[in-house]
């Protein structure tokens, strides 16, 4: 996997329990964007229902609210052509959130799922701690 071809051993870490997980993906670069995972297993007549919840890690959506806030306030505040700067900056940063979160968020939804299709776990489908 890249970088530098390290191998990754499992694709999540984070803590497992037998009713719960909250974990994130094993990635080998950095994005302050990546999902955060919550997950409930619950009984469901002769399997299990995974219910599962992505968000942004708190302290970035507490920066990424308080950044969008801060432009889109002064953007309707300056009634002008030089209020094109914030305007950009919002769409700027709401592209940027968009980009590092959502495509990361599809590939944890498939291994999550992949492994929940599964009659048994496998040795291959492992959570790290």
């Amino acid at each position: 996997m890249w970088p530098f071809g390290i191998p990754v051993t499992a694709p999540f870490i984070g803590s497992v329990s037998d009713d719960w997980f909250k974990i994130h993906r094993d990635i080998r670069y950095r994005n302050s964007f990546l999902p955060m995972i919550r997950g409930r297993v619950t009984p469901n007549g002769f399997g299990s229902r995974v219910d599962v919840t992505m968000s942004l890690h708190p302290l970035v959506g507490l920066f990424m609210i308080f950044w969008l806030g801060g432009v889109g306030l002064s953007a309707f505040a300056i009634r002008s052509a030089s209020s094109v700067i914030p305007v950009g900056m919002f769409i700027f940063g709401a592209a940027l959130t968009a980009a590092g979160f959502f495509p990361e968020a599809m590939k944890a939804k498939q291994l999550i799922s992949n492994a929940a299709n599964e009659s048994a776990l496998t040795p291959d489908v492992r959570f790290s701690k």
